[in-house]
């Protein structure tokens, strides 16, 4: 019989070859099946809803969210989406119906996203959006290339003046390293001729071409939206042609009689020069830049070619309250600028029309623009006169300041030194010649840190620092100590102590806590110090976001009185906080005196400048000379009156001669009326 020795051996790699190939088998069938699941499912109503539900709140950059209804097709292809909206704070900014997308899937291959057509039966813009920090920067992760986009668009007044309606029709391409270029055509359906017709090719191949012709015959929502009259004739014309190396523009913007826009340029290899004038009555968008820097601004630049590759250049720009100078080296084509930078002269006529706390006078800048990797730098002295807040006046303020921006990140840094300060309240602890310190940073995401602060004053120090956690979350904590409150008002004496920490994550709002502790505490006010005693304290907790100053929960700790309050602080220093309080007596108020305890309710209200209390409290009975009320109600109102008074009293009550009322003309100096 033959002998079967050698068979086992030689089975066991034909085994092992069977094994692989199944588990390859295996490995692309799961895959297969992946592969078909992704194309398939969206086709499926159950994973257009999953889709669907991703996209909803999705955040649009600076815009808004995403809102999208009715998703149907294949979302692999061509799709369509019944209704689209996008919200920001305030609501629904934009909407759309009808919206369809045919698009090239295998184009992300090569990290482009281009669609064939886009079309909408109507875009309706209902308003200007709220826009919020955009977070980072950088050029765009894929390229962009929309080859027809047609839609009607309507447009409300709110928007533009008034109502607009147009056809639209454009294309667009955006190259993922920069660059970007399309056409666009905009023709109303409700004036015959009216239209804006725009094609552009910016910095693609280096290239720079533009070309904007707009025209409203007696007026209309194009102008509308550019903040112009929707009344007058409406007329633009903006050419530019070259390259970056070699070209001109020009730019004309006629509203009836006026040019609020007009500007001309030339450049060459060996040099240029720009120059123009702008109207900031003209529109609505610029009022805030009118009222900052005059009715209107002009400016010129000239260049001609020096060594090294650079240009020397001189810059002007003229307004009623802004003066700039500066005449340096450099190649802003290159972004590059000499080794001494861009020296500059820049006078303000008025900070406090750009900045409006604190109070500001004459500001004067000496200093350098540096264009740098990734960003560029100012950086030089800084000098501002006749500074005013919460009744504390600065005549002069000066020292060294930096900004930097540099890859999507801004650095702020200043060195202060104050002149002939004096004045009353709070601020007056910061005396004569107060210091200060400050380094702060703006990170890609919008978030601000404050790296490290420092005011240092005779009678009050305060440092703080701040810190980037591990997981991107900000911090910053700090202490404040005053050694005296004599300078707050005639008659205050003690000292404080003040810590504080805060905290951020992602953009959300600045939590934070603070704990105030005084010392042989006097605030000059007879009542008022009975009621806190000598050492009162005060804690908070609360957060800030987007200017607005929000309490959770504050408490004021004295020896006879405790007071709760909660609420806002929002722009421009308004005050609406609800407040609650307990007190033991006896409570005077000019000529009233109460026996016993009491609770009440109130509000503050009125600004940090001039701030008003009012305050409510019901007793069962109260005993006046020769007469005593029952179910008497005081109220309190504590306010700098325009005669000069501290506030006033007012009580009502049941009496045995009939319901009676009286108060005090001032909290203390009495003048009583019954």
């Amino acid at each position: 019989m033959p002998s079967n020795d050698g068979a086992a051996p030689a089975s066991r790699p034909a085994r092992r070859s069977t094994g692989l190939a199944k588990a390859l088998i295996a490995v692309l069938a799961v895959l297969a099946i992946a592969v078909l699941g992704v194309r398939l499912a969206p086709l499926t109503t159950p994973g257009r809803q999953l889709v669907e539900g991703h996209a909803n709140g999705l955040k649009l950059g600076p815009i808004g969210h995403l809102k999208l209804e009715g998703l149907s097709g294949d979302i692999w292809r061509d799709f369509s989406v019944r209704h689209l909206a996008i919200a920001d704070a305030k609501g629904v900014w934009l909407e759309a119906h009808q919206v369809r997308v045919n698009w090239v899937p295998g184009a992300l291959l090569t990290r482009r996203f281009q669609a064939r057509a886009i079309s909408a039966r109507d875009v309706i813009v209902m308003r200007r959006p709220v826009l919020t920090r955009s977070g980072k920067g950088g050029s765009t992760p894929i390229s962009v290339s929309l080859d027809s986009v047609r839609l009607r668009l309507i447009t409300r007044p709110a928007f533009s003046g008034k109502a607009g309606d147009f056809d639209v029709a454009g294309a667009y391409r955006l190259a993922r390293q920069g660059g970007q270029g399309g056409r666009v055509s905009i023709s109303s359906r409700q004036h015959l001729g009216d239209h804006l017709r725009l094609s552009f090719d910016l910095g693609r191949k280096r290239t720079l071409k533009l070309d904007a012709d707009a025209v409203e015959a007696n007026g209309g929502a194009i102008a509308g939206a550019l903040g112009l009259p929707v009344d007058r004739p409406f007329d633009l014309k903006a050419k530019a042609n070259g390259a970056m190396s070699q070209g001109q523009f020009s730019i004309v913007a006629r509203t009836g009689p006026d040019t609020p826009l007009d500007a001309t340029g030339t450049w060459t290899p060996d040099g240029g020069s720009a120059r123009g004038r702008l109207d900031l009555r003209a529109s609505t968008l610029t009022r805030r830049l009118e009222h900052m820097f005059g009715p209107e601004a002009a400016f010129s630049i000239e260049g001609h070619k020096a060594t090294e590759g650079l240009f020397d250049l001189q810059t002007r720009i003229r307004s009623e309250n802004l003066v700039l100078d500066s005449r340096g080296l450099a190649d802003l084509g290159q972004k590059r600028t000499g080794p001494a930078g861009l020296p500059f002269k820049a006078r303000i006529g008025t900070l406090g029309k750009i900045v409006t706390i604190p109070q500001m006078g004459t500001g004067t800048v000496d200093g350098t623009f540096r264009l740098e990797k990734g960003g560029f730098s100012v950086e030089g002295d800084v000098d501002v006169a006749a500074l005013e807040l919460l009744g504390y006046r600065l005549a002069r303020a000066r020292g060294p300041a930096l900004v930097r921006w540099s890859k999507g990140e801004l650095t702020i840094k200043a060195d202060a030194v104050g002149q002939g300060g004096g004045g009353s309240g709070i601020l007056a602890l910061l005396g004569a010649a107060p210091k200060a310190q400050f380094e702060g940073l703006r990170l890609r995401d919008g978030q601000f840190l404050i790296r490290s602060a420092r005011i240092t004053a005779p009678n009050l120090v305060v440092t703080g620092e701040g810190q980037r956690g591990i997981l991107g979350g900000l911090s910053f904590k700090g202490d404040a100590q005053v050694a005296s409150l004599g300078p707050v008002r005639p008659g205050a004496t003690g000292r404080l102590k003040a810590v504080w920490t805060a905290g951020s994550s992602n953009g959300k709002p600045w939590d934070f806590t603070g704990d105030v502790r005084a010392e042989s505490f006097a605030a000059g006010v007879s009542e008022l110090d009975r009621l806190l005693g000598t050492a009162p304290r005060l804690t908070t907790k609360g957060n800030w976001y987007a200017g607005v100053l929000s309490i959770a929960d504050a408490r004021l700790e004295g020896d006879s009185a405790r007071v709760h309050a909660a609420g806002r602080m929002t722009p421009g220093n308004v005050l609406g906080f609800t407040l609650d309080w307990t007190a033991d007596g006896p409570f005077r108020a000019g000529p009233l005196e109460v026996t016993g305890k009491a609770r009440g309710d109130g509000t503050l209200s009125g600004t940090l400048a001039a701030p008003r209390a009012d305050l409510t409290a019901d007793f069962d009975t109260i005993d006046l000379p020769k007469l005593a009320l029952t179910k008497a109600r005081l109220v309190l109102t504590f306010a700098r009156t325009s005669g000069g008074g501290d506030g006033v009293a007012r009580l009502t009550g049941d009496s045995v001669y009939g319901p009676a009322r009286g108060g005090a003309l001032s909290v203390s100096r009495p003048a009583v009326w019954i």
